[in-house]
């Protein structure tokens, strides 16, 4: 078996730090916890129409780089070997976090040999560099990361060398703070700035307007305080370091399981080659990824990337994506995706339900009033990356329209704006709205007259001009039942006989799909006052409608509309 009995990995993450060390005033604050959605106070997407509100929602990303990373297989052989070689079971017994493993990792890894530049390059194995240890061998910084590097990844922490400007770092996935940081097995140390520890591209950005963190706020934290400086007696300083005014990394970790050729220092009758940490590539033939700095010019040896999500990858998240069935209420379709190195399996939390394994997809069927669900991704060394957190409030009492005894089309007869052809705008004051084909065909006449009306005084005329022109006119909104049928009456007369004209009843809810037509009917007009109908059938998430009359050509008189309610559906939400 590849893995002691002793190095189960741990399955809930803490998201900080037990204790972090003295000299940061803002060692309280919170890590990074993923991407956050804003939830509006007037909640403009279709979520509030089905009665779901969100209250919470962070999604992780499984966003893929451009440039492929290869991470080291879960099953090699060798990091079993290396985990009882470094005796890792016993060092991080009582860990009790990602981080804390790290540092305790990086701390006994520094002090395994001095600093010295190789006189040959070793193998990028970290088991051959022990052997060479052993006897003797001391390396550079660049094989205290590749060792830390190994270590990690046999307890399924993934970590990447980063070159620099003069030093080869490294940095590491951290699932409780959702980010790459910094952990440097040279002089055991990582960075900080309020509280929050730092990776390779925030130094850069920090260091790059002046060559050096000095003076920015940020806190070198150092695990092993005294190894190269006997006159340190503080675990924090304020840093000073400039290595990260440059900075790429090496776009895999896998060089166990596809073992990497040493190179020699020097070339026989040539000189020793300096180790140019940001040209390593050309004697190792390993290649790296630049970050771009804006008004940098290119770099001629290694692909460069210039967004953050191309360098800062996240890694263990889970990316949730939403749906809604179309026939279902109180019901969300969701799907899973990952960008997690050996991924294994899904796991869910509902409510204050016991997390169980699940699939990719499932249906979350929702109760009245609170619904949360928490995902996380396991990988196959067994362990789960950061949750994803959706919390959501279900009201189906708002899916219910209030019901409409009597359905009220505003002013039916025209009497209320009788007298009035047309508004400041050109259109008929209160509340009927005129359309018709534009601005340059405006029918000869429309409004409301006082000639030989159905009832009342006046009803409403459009006479069109020639060539000829639609125009249409339709109501105001008014509530209707939902999944109602409904007969729409209205009394018409023409200037001639077997005039076309269209009726309609529009959806118009607020949201919805806008006043089109939903149902519509042609029916031709005589010259005598004649009542016309159309019979519509609303749909369950119609709560308002507008009548309407096209008119396709002469002169058309329009008087007494009436809708009525002819059944109604029972909806099951």
């Amino acid at each position: 078996m590849r893995y002691s009995s002793g190095l189960a990995m741990l399955l809930a993450m803490a998201v900080l730090i037990d204790s972090l060390p003295a000299g940061d005033s803002h060692a309280g604050n919170q890590p990074r916890i993923g991407y956050e959605y804003w939830i509006p106070a007037s909640e403009t997407d279709s979520a509030g129409q089905h009665g779901i509100h969100f209250k919470k929602f962070i999604n992780g990303s499984a966003y893929m780089p451009k440039f492929p990373f290869r991470f080291q297989r879960w099953d090699e052989p060798q990091l079993g070997e290396l985990q009882e070689r470094m005796g890792l079971e016993e060092l991080i017994k009582d860990a009790s976090t990602e981080f804390e493993i790290a540092t305790r990792i990086a701390h006994k890894v520094c002090n395994l040999w001095a600093h010295s530049a190789p006189v040959e390059y070793p193998s990028w194995n970290a088991l051959r560099i022990l052997d060479a240890v052993g006897q003797g061998e001391q390396y550079w910084c660049t094989y205290k990361q590749l060792l830390t590097m190994q270590c990690l990844a046999s307890l399924g922490i993934h970590s990447r060398i980063v070159p620099c400007h003069w030093h080869h770092s490294l940095e590491f996935w951290s699932n409780d703070f959702r980010k790459w940081v910094v952990m440097d097995a040279w002089t055991a140390n990582y960075y900080r700035k309020d509280g929050i520890p730092l990776g390779s591209l925030e130094l850069h950005r920090l260091s790059r307007e002046t060559g050096s963190v000095e003076g920015t706020g940020v806190w070198e934290i150092n695990i092993n305080p005294n190894r190269w400086e006997p006159e340190r007696t503080q675990d924090s300083v304020l840093a000073t370091t400039d290595c990260y005014q440059h900075v790429r990394y090496i776009p895999r970790n896998d060089f166990l399981s596809a073992p990497l050729e040493p190179k020699p220092a020097g070339a026989p009758g040539d000189y020793l080659k300096p180790n140019n940490q940001l040209n390593d590539l050309i004697q190792t033939a390993l290649i790296h990824i630049a970050w771009w700095h804006p008004g940098d010019p290119p770099t001629l040896v290694c692909p460069m990337v210039r967004y953050e999500q191309e360098y800062n990858f996240p890694l263990n998240e889970v990316e949730i994506t939403f749906s809604r069935p179309a026939t279902q209420e109180g019901v969300l379709d969701l799907s899973f995706e990952t960008h997690t190195p050996e991924f294994d399996s899904y796991f869910r939390k509902l409510d204050d339900g016991d997390w169980e394994p699940c699939g990719s997809r499932f249906l979350w069927k929702l109760e009245p009033g609170t619904n949360s669900l928490k995902v996380k991704s396991r990988s196959k060394w067994g362990r789960f990356g950061p949750p994803s957190e959706v919390v959501l409030e279900y009201r189906p009492e708002e899916l219910r329209a209030p019901v409409v005894e009597r359905l009220e089309i505003p002013d039916p007869g025209f009497e209320k704006i009788g007298g009035n052809t047309k508004s400041g705008d050109g259109q008929p004051t209160g509340t009927w709205k005129m359309v018709y084909t534009d601005q340059y065909q405006e029918p000869a006449f429309y409004g409301p007259v006082n000639e030989n009306p159905h009832s009342g005084k006046y009803c409403f005329k459009i006479e069109l001009r020639t060539p000829p022109i639609y125009a249409r006119l339709q109501s105001g909104r008014f509530r209707v039942n939902p999944a109602s049928d409904v007969t729409l009456r209205v009394w018409l007369r023409a200037d001639k006989e077997a005039r076309e004209v269209t009726l309609s009843v529009s959806d118009v809810t607020r949201g919805g799909p806008g006043s089109q037509a939903k149902v519509h009917d042609r029916v031709r007009v005589g010259t005598k006052w004649k009542q016309y109908e159309l019979k519509a059938r609303l749909t369950a998430r119609t709560t308002e409608a507008a009548v309407g009359v096209q008119v396709m050509k002469g002169v058309l008189w329009m008087d007494d509309f009436s809708i009525t309610e002819d059944s109604r559906a029972e909806i099951p939400w």
